[in-house]
């Protein structure tokens, strides 16, 4: 899951949104795989910017609150 984010990452610094919100997304089987690490957390926040780039708000809601609580 942690290379996954990090293809993500770089996706994102080159402004290849679309390939990012991909690896994202690619990331949220794992989501619940690692209980309250920071992990855990990072895939979460970055579910949530691949939803919100894609407009798609509620589901970046879900997985922002999942992120922050």
């Amino acid at each position: 899951a942690y290379i996954l984010l990090t293809i993500g990452n770089d996706y994102t610094q080159l402004k290849d949104t679309p390939a990012a919100t991909t690896y994202y997304l690619k990331t949220k089987k794992y989501s619940d795989s690692f209980g309250d690490c920071l992990t855990a957390v990072e895939i979460n926040n970055s579910v949530a910017s691949a939803y919100q780039l894609r407009k798609q708000f509620d589901s970046a809601l879900v997985f922002a609150k999942k992120a922050y609580d």
